[in-house]
């Protein structure tokens, strides 16, 4: 029979094993959700916040998820010596399992390895599940399919089969034995998110970077894969107590995150399992160490949310060396085991959230002057604490809720009527625990029951009420705007569609630009917010281009440019076109080749070719410097039409001539004169 070290009744925790098995006293746990979201009667498709019901109750529901029971039933199935046989068969059936980075080609005995591991995983899932292979490193996947609405959401669960020229027990078969052993756990469990079960290579042929995580990373972005969060195996089996952290499981996670739930909340709550089920090997450590050659690492660098598992001390003398096999002799399988059986719930756990139901706990036990009753959980959202707890006699029993991070007292009372209650608003997201003491009289049995809700993905909505809404428990944004749904019932547009007021623009961009979310029109001026987007005019100002013509004239009427106060670019505004009956499209209205701009200037006509109506142009006039303006240009009362140089007053050319004339004409007498003078002798 396989032994199995997550069993509460072998584990070496005596103090809460022992509570749970002895434990009668009834503790109701609530955790009242974020304000109850009621439908606005105006606008039916609208999620509107309601006024925050403090202290609401829950209570042990048909439709809770009974988390004691459930994780007791993952702790029970999982099997170190399972683990270790897998280890041994692939690290010392198929040693030196290398990628060769030059060629980009497996070694036989990776090609070989491959093979085993898709035969090991359809045995263990009675063939249900099998591997694929992706990217040019030939990473292998299989994905373990959802109940939930497509498309669904994933969680990742990897580990590298690639090895150096040895055997590689620790690096890197037991991430290979981990991720197969939690594909069995997982197997026939229902879980309303997809799992994908991933082995990389090309994870030890470069010292820096895993390049096979990276490009399967890129393989998942670019299949629009949406993550709650991954896990990456490492080294798990060094267990010395003479090092740092060595007998510790070390949990490394993307910390500079303001969202809990992208931060340490995945963590959290494998180390609850660890420590309520295992040997509370589980601990967070802040530094990146070795992950940053690891799956979890190349998400990170993408801004997702993953989980590096690998033992505390990482770099022992064996892993990586001639020394690693899989039975050297400071390797512990149980420790390996805890780390699947953590991973395991957890998944399970984020696997039945997008049920929206609430979380039971229960447990029963004796209090007495050296024992107490508690209850860990894990809050990620602002809620009220709400505790009921009863016991049998006339004892006096105190009730403490602390803050585990800081071991703070946050909330007390002490009462000898056979009945609590407690009920305190835990701001801050993380571990708490409630104690149950016997503060004075005899030992008392009590009963414990505890009911909290609980928010996946981070909106400070809780999951039930997504869940009743239509709303995507696991996505921030469900309708994928932009725009959280949290945010979108604060502002009162709807947080199931992309775009509420169906205008064509989604609501992130109406928010952005100023724009009424439920308004198709916000600037009323006849053209759709979305519409107006596409045009690049502005839905929030009518006149987008202060020219002083509506948009909407300027688009389906002038057919002007409502981004530019001068379509044409003559230096005469739309408007002033408009209103002096010119051509906001055209430079010439005229067409009498004077742009209107010029003739506006020198008071021409911009409407009219002939603007003196003289049968010359403008153009032709203003060429041959002619007056535009005047049928007469020089006075001459001869209008241009007639006048041989209609330029020159006709005066100034008769002048002259009638000088001339006379000239001659005088001459013509003195010579006459002169010549009859002659004749008479000069008498």
């Amino acid at each position: 029979m396989l032994t199995n070290v997550f069993n509460p009744k072998t584990s070496r925790r005596s103090l809460m094993p022992m509570l749970r098995r002895s434990l009668i006293l009834v503790l109701v746990f609530v955790v009242t959700l974020a304000p109850t979201l009621a439908v606005r009667p105006d606008t039916a498709h609208v999620l509107v916040p309601s006024h925050p019901t403090h202290g609401t109750e829950h209570t042990a529901a048909m439709d809770s998820i009974n988390v004691t029971q459930l994780m007791e039933s993952i702790a029970n199935s999982v099997s170190h010596v399972r683990i270790e046989n897998l280890t041994r068969d692939l690290s010392t059936g198929y040693p030196a399992r290398t990628w060769d980075i030059d060629t980009d080609t497996p070694s036989d005995s990776l090609v070989q390895a491959w093979n085993w591991a898709n035969e090991s995983l359809m045995a263990l899932t009675g063939g249900e599940l099998w591997f694929r292979n992706a990217t040019k490193y030939h990473a292998l996947y299989a994905i373990k399919q959802g109940i939930g609405a497509v498309p669904r959401q994933a969680i990742i669960i990897t580990g590298v089969i690639d090895s150096l020229q040895i055997a590689g027990a620790n690096d890197v078969a037991v991430s290979v034995a981990a991720v197969l052993e939690t594909a069995r756990v997982l197997q026939n469990l229902s879980l309303y998110c997809d799992v994908y079960y991933v082995l990389t290579s090309a994870g030890r042929v470069d010292p820096d970077h895993d390049l096979g995580a990276s490009s399967f990373v890129d393989w998942l972005t670019e299949n629009d894969i949406e993550i709650i969060t991954a896990i990456a195996y490492d080294r798990l089996l060094f267990h010395r107590s003479q090092y740092p952290f060595g007998l510790n499981i070390a949990l490394r996670s993307l910390l500079d995150s303001s969202l809990y739930q992208r931060d340490s909340w995945i963590s959290d709550l494998m180390i609850l399992f660890s420590r309520d089920y295992g040997n509370g090997l589980l601990r967070t450590l802040v530094d990146k160490g070795s992950s940053t050659r690891s799956f979890a690492y190349e998400m990170w660098l993408r801004g997702i949310p993953a989980v590096y598992v690998s033992q505390g001390y990482y770099h022992d003398s064996a892993s990586g060396t001639s020394d690693d096999t899989y039975d050297y002799y400071y390797y512990s399988y149980e420790k390996a085991a805890e780390a699947v059986a953590s991973v395991s719930a957890m998944a399970y756990l984020v696997g039945l959230f997008g049920a929206g139901k609430a979380l039971l706990y229960s447990s029963q036990g004796t209090v007495t002057p050296t024992t107490e009753v508690s209850c860990d959980i894990v809050t990620n959202i602002r809620q009220y604490v709400n505790a009921s707890i009863t016991w049998l006699n006339q004892s006096t029993i105190r009730a403490n809720i602390i803050r585990e991070t800081t071991g703070e007292t946050v909330y007390q009372r002490v009462e000898s009527d056979g009945h609590i209650t407690l009920k305190y608003l835990a701001t801050e997201p993380g571990m708490y625990r409630v104690v149950v003491e016997l503060a004075e009289g005899n030992n008392t049995t009590v009963s414990l029951q505890v009911v909290h809700s609980n928010d996946c993905d981070g909106d400070s909505l809780s999951d039930e009420y997504e869940v009743s809404h239509g709303l995507n428990p696991y996505l921030l944004d469900s309708d994928r705007d932009g725009l959280s749904d949290d945010f979108e019932i604060s502002i009162g547009s709807d947080p199931r569609e992309g775009d509420s007021d169906n205008d064509g623009a989604l609501d992130y961009d109406e928010y952005i630009w100023g724009s009424d979310l439920l308004l198709n029109d916000t600037d009323h001026d006849n053209i759709t917010d979305g519409e107006e987007a596409a045009l690049g005019i502005s839905p929030v100002d009518p006149d987008t281009d202060g020219d002083g013509i509506n948009d909407y004239d300027e688009v389906y009427v002038y057919h002007t440019d409502p981004l530019n106060v001068d379509t044409d670019g003559d230096g005469l505004q739309d408007a002033y076109e408009i209103t002096m009956g010119l051509n906001p499209l055209s430079r010439d209205t005229d067409g009498d080749s004077l742009s209107d701009m010029f003739e506006v200037l020198n008071h021409i006509d911009p409407t009219l070719r002939d603007t003196d109506g003289d049968g010359w142009t403008d153009a032709y006039e203003v060429y041959h410097c002619m007056s535009p303006t005047s049928p007469d240009t020089d006075g001459d009362l001869l209008p241009d039409a007639w006048d041989w140089d209609p330029t020159d007053h006709w005066v100034t050319a008769v002048a002259p001539v009638s000088v001339l004339a006379a000239i001659l004409l005088l001459a013509v007498f003195a010579f006459l004169k002169h010549r009859k003078y002659i004749k008479t002798g000069g008498s």
